[in-house]
């Protein structure tokens, strides 16, 4: 079994005009790299040097989900003082046993907008962390949480635009049966006059 599995997901723009109220965390660029834990800090380093938008890397161990390591973590405690002599050489397990935090992990079929909220719900250290996407049983990716709530926000605006225009028509509607009102009204006047009359002269 490969001790090192990359795949490098496409370095485009996320895709808004895509997005709609129904869509779900698949719908987002999801980035693909899992490293065995034993394998050792230099290998990641090289990985988030390889790309720049890699957010995180996924740990396992004999194959089995261990948890994640996000860019951001690796990179504070690689920053401290004598951080590269005691990671860098050593295996990422060591690394992840110290700075070890909650991975967040969702189905890949979650709508974004609850996935936004959940992920909201995190201590405040970890809200930036990435979200760990179960996109088939046992299989993983990492979602960075920037994507997921421009993806959030632009979603909203959808949601907000589709507000305002229902709430148009709902308007124009109601202007268009005040108006009908209004002529049934004049009509029923208009006809109520001659039988009036005719009605008093029969009598």
């Amino acid at each position: 079994m490969q001790a090192l599995k990359k795949s490098s997901p496409a370095l485009s723009v996320l895709p808004l005009g895509n997005l709609n109220l129904e869509s779900t965390l698949q719908d987002l660029t999801l980035y693909e790299f899992q490293i065995e834990s034993q394998r050792s800090g230099i290998e990641v380093a090289k990985a988030f040097d390889n790309n720049p938008l890699l957010p995180g890397a996924i740990l396992t161990e004999q194959g089995q989900l261990l948890g994640m390591m996000s860019r951001r973590r690796f990179l504070e405690y690689m920053s401290r003082p004598y951080g590269l002599e005691l990671f860098l050489k050593r295996p990422i397990k060591n690394l992840y046993l110290l700075a070890r935090a909650d991975t967040f992990i969702l189905p890949s079929d979650t709508l974004i907008v609850n996935a936004a909220k959940e992920s909201l719900k995190r201590p405040a250290n970890l809200i930036y962390e990435p979200i760990v996407v179960e996109t088939e049983p046992k299989i993983y990716k990492l979602l960075d949480v920037h994507q997921l709530m421009i993806a959030q926000s632009h979603i909203h605006e959808l949601a907000t635009q589709l507000l305002n225009e229902q709430t148009q028509a709902h308007m124009i509607q109601t202007e268009k049966m005040a108006s009908l009102g209004q002529m049934m009204a004049g009509i029923a006047h208009e006809i109520s006059n001659p039988v009036n009359f005719i009605s008093g002269n029969l009598e």
